[in-house]
């Protein structure tokens, strides 16, 4: 081989080598961005987890806050609403994620922070209420943490965006 065949070679191989490691880079970065994007959603799920059972325990419980706020039916029932939303909006952006796998626990934790509907404050509250509240709120995390384990694979994607 002549010198000039060894330096297009050369040359071509070393082409190929950087188009191939800005490619892996490139996919290594987008898959960062997504990991990170999807672990903080689930972290704030797990913050508005966290202020709900907290509300509902103090209104349950009859504990006054100083920030009235958190007692408020209305504002607990705003928290529900958002949770439900979040769980919806990561099920309709992720296609791995699937609410099957929290529906459950969703529904026990958001049935015991309610009771349904908020009775009268002067219903006789059952014992044990609070704890109830905060074992539900850790299944529902836990559940939520079954589906980010399972679903941290390259097969999790997000949803392209459907005509609404």
């Amino acid at each position: 081989m002549s010198p000039t065949t060894e330096i297009l070679k050369a040359i071509v191989v070393a082409l190929l080598g950087g188009w191939f490691g800005a490619w892996i880079t490139s996919i290594r970065a987008k898959w960062t961005a997504f990991s990170s994007d999807y672990s903080k959603r689930l972290e704030q799920g797990f913050v508005l987890i966290d202020q709900l059972s907290e509300c509902s325990c103090l209104w349950w419980e009859r504990i006054d806050p100083s920030d009235k706020l958190k007692v408020n039916p209305g504002y607990i029932a705003g928290l529900q609403s958002r949770l439900t939303t979040f769980i919806q909006s990561m099920d309709d952006d992720y296609s791995g994620f699937n609410t099957s796998g929290v529906d459950q626990a969703y529904h026990d934790f958001t049935d015991e922070c309610t009771g349904g509907l908020f009775p009268e404050k002067d219903a006789v509250v059952a014992s044990g209420k609070s704890a109830a509240i905060l074992n539900n709120a850790e299944r529902l995390k836990a559940q939520l943490f079954a589906v980010r384990r399972r679903d941290y694979s390259m097969r999790l994607n997000i949803k392209k965006s459907r005509a609404r």
